[in-house]
């Protein structure tokens, strides 16, 4: 089982002992406070982290810095850093396999050190706490595990299809010559991440390696397979996770989600309803829904921007290119109007979902002006 404290040796490696630790957390601040630089962007979260876990504020309302910015983090900021940080943990440099084919990652195998898969578990539970939703690219066998819902060769689908292909083909084999083609024992094999070392596994002790798989016995093996693949091969690694993500969302709150539920509250819904947004819109400062710059500028979003660009608009307003689990219909956008001059670029209150346009000439310098900005938006008063 998982120690209390897995975030130690992060904690051991900064000039704080165990008890200047909980003084970095201020104990009498009512947000969890994370100051994390652009450029270390992990190993700065990493290190925040480590403390107010273990100092126990990790539930915290949360609020984000970016240092040697002026965005007040009112929401917006935290919005991006979750866009930022979520590449980061779920990435190789954590621990995490990527598969080409499903654009996935799954838990790599081998003597991962755990503290990472806890940061990973946190990261999740932290956005899922303060009601951000994550660019996550689990496959489903992860909410599932999550839930407690058993898993097995379907899943192995999203998470290694080659493997899974291998299953189904040797299932389809219509004698034992065909069968024994394959040439498989009831034994797996795996590249240690840390080590680099071929690991064997026996899959049926203690002789595994010596059963060769036959029509009589194929669909054992690929139910064990699917089984080792999926959980026994990446048990800690899986455990730490959770343990990670329980620290904030635990008991009733997960309990009450199937996991395709829980997968859209972590993830968000998996459309852009633009319409939906427009319909949802209000209009500041004397913009009114029929006024030539708020027509323009929904001509432009719906007919000229491409779906990557909507994305980015998004991103650009309200500070996360994903919808909510309610859909974009749920976000409350506000337009209004900041000037006239057709020289400047749009800007926007991230924390608010507030878009401010000079009111433009015409739709094409709207268009020109509102892609450059999505297109080269990045951080929060920039010095």
């Amino acid at each position: 089982m998982l120690q209390a404290h897995v975030f130690e040796h992060y904690a051991l490696g900064s000039p704080f002992d165990r008890a200047d630790a909980c003084a970095v957390s201020d104990l009498a601040c009512p947000y969890l406070k994370l100051d994390v630089r652009r450029d270390c962007l992990l190993a700065d979260t990493m290190r925040q982290l480590a403390y107010h876990v273990r100092c126990g504020d990790i539930r915290k309302p949360l609020r984000v810095r970016f240092v040697g910015e002026e965005g007040v983090d009112e929401g917006g900021v935290q919005k991006e850093f979750f866009q930022l940080i979520a590449p980061e943990v779920f990435s190789k440099r954590v621990g995490f396999e990527w598969d080409d084919e499903t654009n996935c990652c799954w838990f790599a195998k081998g003597k991962q050190p755990w503290a990472e898969y806890e940061l990973a578990g946190v990261i999740v539970g932290l956005a899922v706490y303060n009601g951000h939703v994550l660019d996550l690219r689990l496959p489903k066998a992860a909410y599932k595990k999550l839930t407690g819902e058993r898993v097995g060769l379907a899943d192995l689908r999203d998470v290694a299809p080659w493997h899974h292909n291998a299953a189904l083909c040797l299932l389809r084999c219509e004698n034992e010559d065909e069968c024994a083609s394959f040439g498989f024992s009831f034994s797996a094999s795996y590249v240690d991440d840390v080590s680099g070392e071929t690991e064997c596994v026996d899959l049926l002790p203690p002789c595994g390696e010596e059963t060769r798989v036959t029509m009589a016995n194929r669909t054992e093996y690929v139910h064990r397979y699917a089984e080792w693949y999926l959980v026994d091969s990446v048990a800690a690694q899986f455990d730490a996770f959770r343990v990670g993500f329980e620290r904030l969302c635990s008991g009733s709150c997960v309990s009450m989600f199937r996991s395709d539920e829980l997968e859209s509250v972590i993830v968000g819904a998996p459309s852009l309803d633009f319409r939906a947004l427009q319909a949802n819109c209000s209009y500041e400062d004397g913009l009114l829904v029929d006024s030539d710059l708020s027509r323009w500028f929904w001509d432009v979003v719906h007919l000229d921007l491409t779906a990557h660009q909507r994305r980015r608009l998004l991103c650009f307003v309200t500070g996360c290119d994903r919808a909510p689990v309610a859909g974009l219909g749920s976000v409350r956008l506000a337009l209004s109007v900041n000037g006239s001059d057709d020289a400047r670029l749009p800007t926007a209150h991230t924390c608010f979902n507030h878009l401010m346009l000079p009111r433009y000439s015409c739709r094409e310098v709207l268009r020109e002006r509102l892609t450059t900005a999505i297109e080269n938006a990045e951080g929060f008063g920039l010095q």
